[in-house]
């Protein structure tokens, strides 16, 4: 079950900044695989409710078991003086 949408990024950050929102997790296992814009400048990033970091897009494809149900974070994160011209679709997804 992917959840997520695509988003189009075109421009030079002037100062670091993160686009995020909050998403209700419920339990089970969920794959979060490497997403086709991250580097160690722009990427997407998983944060449990205590603000933990469970995964960053650049790193390999990762299974995350959820235990109880609670908020998590989700973050595009964007270094100073990065350029972007790349849409792309940051994917998790619920293994059934």
């Amino acid at each position: 079950t992917p959840l997520g949408g695509e988003y189009k990024l075109k421009g030079t950050s002037t100062r670091g900044f993160e686009i995020s929102t909050q998403r209700e997790l419920t339990p089970g296992t969920y794959l979060a695989p490497k997403c086709e814009i991250d580097s160690y400048n722009v990427y997407t990033e998983i944060q449990d409710p205590t603000g933990k970091n469970l995964w960053r897009g650049y790193q390999s494809d990762q299974e995350i078991t959820i235990t109880k149900t609670e908020t998590h974070k989700f973050a595009i994160r964007f270094a100073e003086n990065r350029t972007v011209d790349k849409t792309f679709t940051p994917r998790l997804y619920k293994l059934d």
